[in-house]
């Protein structure tokens, strides 16, 4: 089995052939939403935000968390693609229009909405444009 090592937040991830075979874009994702566990998705950044910071003792909004949102196409519309949610130190690797294939933990929320669930970075991989 052909295993690749990714770096992420200061962490070698193995990452095995098998997980590489079943990688999701995200219309087939967005269609067929798999069971809550680990998730490989490829896709280009079409955003990201960093939570603004809160100064100690005050009342700020609440933050949906460091975040990139990735699209099947580079410059697509933020309300086509998926939050990857993340540590605010794992964000500076991620940049507008670039593919990257990522490996997320998708949790379960409590929600109304159909897609009933999160998807937190695992690791994440810069990819070559085909």
């Amino acid at each position: 089995m052909i295993r690749r090592a990714l770096v992420t937040l200061g962490l070698v991830v193995l990452w095995s052939a098998a997980s590489v075979a079943a990688t999701l874009d995200v219309a087939t994702f967005r269609a067929h939403p798999p069971e809550i566990g680990t998730v490989v998705l490829v896709g280009y950044v079409v955003d990201t935000y960093a939570c603004p910071p809160c100064p100690a003792g005050a009342q700020c909004k609440p933050c949906q968390g460091d975040h990139v949102i990735i699209a099947d196409t580079p410059g697509a519309d933020t309300r086509r693609g998926l939050v990857i949610l993340m540590p605010a130190a794992a964000l500076a690797q991620f940049r507008i229009g670039q593919r990257y294939r990522i490996e997320a933990e998708l949790r379960a929320v409590r929600s109304t909405s159909p897609f009933v669930g999160e998807l937190h970075l695992r690791a994440a991989q810069l990819e070559a444009i085909p």
